[in-house]
């Protein structure tokens, strides 16, 4: 358990769950949900990360890795989402966390990534942008906006990677990429992403429905998909 505070947010609390050694773990990874998210929820995100680490585990199984189910903020509902508020106040116990992981880690960190999914990828970039987070790459999935401007980009020194990737048929991204007033550019949006150095990837799960609902939203962390490998 790497953070637990029951009564933070007024009773709703605030949680992040490690699988696998943080302390050494070759390879760390933060799963940062969205909209909905809550700690009386946190199976939720908690099997996301599940997935991820025996996803990390197949692809390089000769090195150790952690993944962290993070749910560190007190994410929006339906009301708040289109807001960046949540994500600016989370971006600040985002950054706080992932950085104190160098700080306590046996030796030097391989790789810290974090993965933002929804709201959650505004959550992380802000924390890129403002609060100084200290990380080698970072993902972003299904985003519906990352904070960002062609005048404010994404773009940070300390940053050598970054991922993004939307699923064809997730509706979230599509409606965004109409509109991009509210929470900063999409991450498909080339005048951002370029800057920042973002590489595509495939993120269509095998399991993708055919419906305009809000399922293919939330299959990112599908684990069938390990059946074959995200090519770029």
């Amino acid at each position: 358990m790497l953070a637990y505070e029951p009564g933070a947010f007024g009773g709703k609390g605030r949680a992040a769950i490690a699988f696998g050694n943080l302390d050494r773990a070759a390879n760390i990874a933060f799963c940062v949900p969205g909209l909905l998210s809550s700690l009386d929820k946190i199976g939720d995100v908690a099997s996301d990360a599940q997935n991820l680490y025996d996803q990390a585990h197949w692809a390089d199984s000769g090195r150790q890795t952690a993944v962290v189910a993070w749910q560190g903020y007190e994410a929006p509902g339906w009301a708040d989402v289109l807001g960046q508020g949540d994500a600016q106040a989370g971006a600040r116990l985002l950054a706080a966390d992932v950085n104190a992981i160098r700080v306590a880690h046996a030796g030097a960190v391989g790789t810290l990534t974090v993965v933002g999914h929804s709201y959650g990828s505004t959550t992380t970039a802000l924390a890129l942008q403002r609060d100084h987070m200290q990380v080698d790459q970072v993902a972003l999935i299904g985003s519906q906006g990352v904070g960002a401007t062609p005048r404010r980009s994404l773009a940070a020194p300390e940053i050598l990677a970054g991922l993004r990737g939307a699923a064809s048929r997730d509706i979230v991204t599509m409606a965004h990429a109409l509109s991009d007033d509210i929470l900063g550019t999409d991450t498909l949006a080339p005048t951002v992403m370029d800057t920042f150095g973002a590489t595509a990837f495939k993120a269509e799960s095998v399991n993708r429905g055919f419906d305009l609902a809000l399922s293919d939203h939330s299959r990112y962390y599908d684990a069938t998909a390990k059946a074959s490998r995200c090519t770029p």
